[in-house]
């Protein structure tokens, strides 16, 4: 028999139903797996539950202009609620370089909220060496994380504002180190954040960075980055249970720092809370905070330091009452920016 005989024979006597049963698998199983497998490297798209015309306008969604309330993602469990009583125009949260809450992110854009990232160089780590040295930034050697976290906000919020808050609360003294390691560098620490903001710039415009000293001493002016790098600047003005320097309150704390203005750059209190024991001296602090916040016309932002951290409870629901002062003032603000 010859061989094309024979493969007519075989053929002849194929079930044709297992064989169409087979081609069927093939298309609806083993073709899509390959082809998941084949772009599980490449570069992750834009998520596809946020659009440019899904989001306000950045200029709407944060405004210069305006006074601009803003509190910290500490408990996803309420933080939904809390920014439904709140109206504010800002999420602010902390970031390491090996972490990146791309969740957070991809919430806060959706919603039309103003991103304020603390990005901060480190693992959260005290105790051991860096392994962001600031000096390695300087040098490139973090380049492509940073180019990779910059294109990720980019097609996360589009062209939305989004304020990045790079290595705060650096301003000790040359060579000392307290809480985190960028401290005590001016020279290393004003050459990486040069280095980070123009990378930064290069792969997404829409980004604002701001500067964030602690306080703002003669010994902070040594770290300033200069004008050009820099879009805001802001302070620290947390104030513990145990600290009675201040008893005018956040007033009287931003009175001793107000050298802050001399920059010449809108001011946003990137961390601003009260924890005291006692509730009517709390209530009184949260309004005069509030207070500044709507008669300096320097400052355009202020961001509670919705947190617990260590002894210290800042968060903004610690009691019903104290929760009621801040949706209170919170609905002042919103009326006085036309948004409600």
């Amino acid at each position: 028999m010859s061989l094309s005989q024979s493969l007519r024979n075989k053929l002849h006597k194929l079930n044709w139903t297992h064989v169409i049963a087979a081609l069927v698998w093939v298309m609806l199983v083993v073709f899509p797996v390959a082809t998941l497998k084949h772009t599980s490297n490449a570069a992750a798209p834009a998520p596809t539950n946020i659009s440019p015309t899904s989001m306000k306008d950045p200029t709407t969604a944060f405004d210069a202009s305006q006074k601009n309330l803003g509190i910290y993602d500490y408990d996803q469990n309420t933080i939904s609620q809390q920014i439904s009583d709140m109206h504010p125009s800002i999420l602010a949260w902390f970031e390491r370089w090996n972490v990146t809450s791309y969740g957070k992110l991809n919430y806060a854009c959706s919603k039309g909220l103003t991103p304020l990232i603390t990005w901060e160089s480190w693992n959260g780590q005290n105790g051991v060496p860096n392994p962001y040295d600031l000096s390695d930034i300087t040098a490139g050697k973090y380049d492509s994380l940073i180019a990779h976290y910059a294109d990720t906000v980019k097609s996360t919020c589009h062209n939305s504002t989004v304020l990045v808050r790079f290595d705060h609360e650096m301003d000790l003294q040359d060579g000392y180190i307290a809480w985190y390691p960028w401290q005590g560098r001016p020279t290393d620490y004003i050459l990486a954040y040069r280095h980070v903001v123009t990378l930064f710039r290069q792969h997404d415009s829409a980004v604002k960075f701001i500067w964030s000293p602690n306080r703002h001493t003669d010994i902070t002016k040594s770290y300033y980055p200069g004008s050009d790098y820099v879009d805001f600047v802001s302070m620290t003005l947390n104030m513990p249970v145990d600290v009675t320097r201040y008893p005018g309150g956040p007033t009287e704390l931003y009175a001793a720092n107000r050298s802050i203005e001399d920059y010449g750059k809108p001011i946003i209190i990137s961390e601003i809370a009260v924890d005291r024991t006692d509730q009517s001296t709390k209530e009184q602090w949260i309004k005069a905070a509030f207070s500044l916040l709507e008669n300096n016309s320097k400052i355009v932002g202020m961001v509670w330091f919705n947190n617990q951290k260590g002894l210290n409870d800042y968060r903004i629901d610690v009691t019903p009452a104290i929760y009621e002062t801040y949706k209170e003032q919170g609905a002042i603000i919103s009326r006085e920016n036309g948004n409600e």
